[in-house]
């Protein structure tokens, strides 16, 4: 039955209401009116929450991409919001390390090239900071070839808390307190030499980067770790055992021993792929007298003043090996484990007790010292992890990147694979970066930002009342016939019962006598 007139005037006033409603919905409703009058006011476009956090990634090609994570924080929704770079093989990506100290969020990223170049970029836009030219060529023998020694390892000194910086203008290191300038740059080469790179601090060149010292720490070099208190240095590679060197002097403290020979005499030559440091674990005594020295983590340590030099590193080797070395207990390795069947390619130790690690088929997992065993796997990865890196804020949170082409990013107690995002090239390091610090809103536009937002409401308010009163009288007039159809369509059917009533007995009755006929 056709609707009255006055529905259907009704019906297309309604059309353009829910017309209007749609596309107010779609702007979020009332609640998205202020902010969107507060944006047209300040005159810009809508300012968007910061991330949850934010990473970059190296690859073969020498590109860097950064990936984020949105608030939330929505894992699902990680993407890659900027590359920065141009493809080249010959400017790869071998190491990469983040100086995590401006509070500011503007950090400084350290890009260690395969040409032996290393370029210090801001973590905001990539802009290009400073570059360091390559180290000295290194010739081993009578008419080799004269060729730049590229990076392997490279790691800033960490930062300080305000109370643990020591005196001086320039803010070297002093005597009371001794240690590397803060944010100074420790690189390694495969050669061996370490190297200790400064911020300059004149006024004339900010962006000028100088060598303070170097040193030849090994024969060949593969990997690198600085401990945390930012004044010692650990190498191993190919054949070199794990040593540890003073980085202001640049001699050394303390040196491995191999393993004791086997049945027939022999003992294989150590072949170190990866190195951490482990935290310091104070005990109540020791956080007390660390308060007031230079740093807690220098106190653990000791070494200054007569005291054995206390440090606890692990080092992962190519025959799938993890050893774990107390440097005030031994020069052998206190726990020695088979771990895997490739070797160990990366380490990452974020608590005193615990330390992940990666090897070259994708296995990750966490060795327990105080347990001594290995477990609490984290899957996903279909390849060589290449790199680890642990959020400097949430522990539980551990980046991996590898020859899978996929960054992810895992919760190391519920072992669970928060986020994965392809990014098409084989990836050699990843690392966090703080977020930028968004800048805070003029005072001055703040009345006609409110005024703003008070006629955004009003009008989204009537809005809504006009749309509701719509809607109520379009409902009226389709519950009024509804009801006539259902009026005639129950008088109807009450007709058709009545006629019908009696076939079903009488035709019963028909289908009785003849199965009784058919039965005589």
């Amino acid at each position: 039955k056709p609707l009255p007139a006055t529905s259907t005037d009704m019906v297309a006033a309604m059309s353009e209401s829910r017309a209007s409603g749609d596309a107010h919905r779609r702007n979020g409703g009332a609640a998205a009116a202020p902010a969107a009058a507060a944006t047209s006011a300040k005159g810009g476009s809508k300012k968007a929450a910061p991330p949850f956090c934010r990473l970059v990634t190296g690859d073969e090609l020498g590109l860097i991409r950064v990936v984020e994570v949105p608030a939330g924080p929505k894992w699902e929704a990680a993407e890659v919001v900027g590359r920065w770079g141009v493809p080249s093989r010959t400017n790869a990506v071998v190491a990469m390390a983040v100086d995590a100290g401006s509070p500011t969020g503007d950090a400084l990223i350290a890009v260690a090239r395969h040409n032996g170049s290393v370029e210090l970029m801001s973590s905001t836009d990539g802009t290009a900071v400073a570059t360091l030219p390559p180290a000295p060529a290194s010739s081993r023998g009578a008419g080799a070839a004269s060729q730049p020694s590229p990076v392997c390892a490279i790691c800033f000194v960490p930062q300080t808390t305000a109370g643990d910086t020591p005196e001086g203008s320039d803010g070297c290191a002093a005597a009371a307190a001794p240690r590397p300038q803060l944010g100074s740059l420790v690189s390694c080469t495969t050669s061996g030499l370490v190297r200790v790179h400064a911020r300059a601090h004149s006024a004339d060149a900010a962006d000028m980067w100088s060598e303070l010292r170097s040193f030849q720490a090994c024969s060949s070099a593969a990997c690198m770790a600085v401990d945390h208190s930012g004044r010692y240095v650990a190498v191993g590679g190919d054949g070199c055992n794990v040593s540890v060197w003073d980085l202001l002097s640049g001699t050394a403290v303390w040196k491995a021993k191999g393993n004791k020979p086997n049945m027939v005499g022999l003992v294989d030559l150590p072949h170190i792929t990866a190195l951490a440091f482990l935290p310091p674990d104070l005990k109540p005594d020791q956080a007390a007298a660390a308060r007031g020295s230079a740093s807690v983590s220098e106190a653990a340590a000791g070494g200054d003043d007569g005291k054995a030099l206390a440090l606890t590193l692990i080092a992962g080797t190519a025959k799938h090996k993890l050893w774990l070395y107390k440097t005030a207990v031994g020069r052998r390795p206190q726990l020695d484990i088979a771990w895997g069947k490739a070797r160990v390619t990366a380490l990452s130790a974020a608590s005193p007790g615990r330390v992940w690690a990666a090897n070259g088929t994708g296995t990750m997992e966490a060795l327990d010292v105080a347990t001594q065993a290995t477990g609490h796997g984290l899957r996903g990865a279909g390849g060589s992890v290449r790199a680890l890196a642990a959020h400097p804020a949430h522990p539980t949170l551990l980046a991996s990147a590898g020859l899978d082409r996929f960054v992810r990013v895992h919760d190391t107690v519920s072992r669970r694979c928060l986020a994965k995002v392809y990014l098409k090239q084989q990836l050699t390091s990843v690392a966090f970066v703080p977020v930028p610090v968004l800048p805070d809103a003029d005072q001055g536009a703040s009345g006609d930002v409110e005024g703003a937002v008070e006629g955004a409401v009003a009008e989204a308010n009537a809005s809504c009342e006009a749309e509701a009163l719509a809607a109520g009288g379009l409902e009226k007039a389709c519950e009024e016939g509804r009801r006539e159809r259902a009026s005639g369509k129950r008088s109807k059917s009450r007709h058709a019962k009545d006629g019908e009533a009696e076939l079903p007995t009488k035709k019963a009755k028909k289908t009785k006598t003849s199965r009784k006929q058919h039965a005589s």
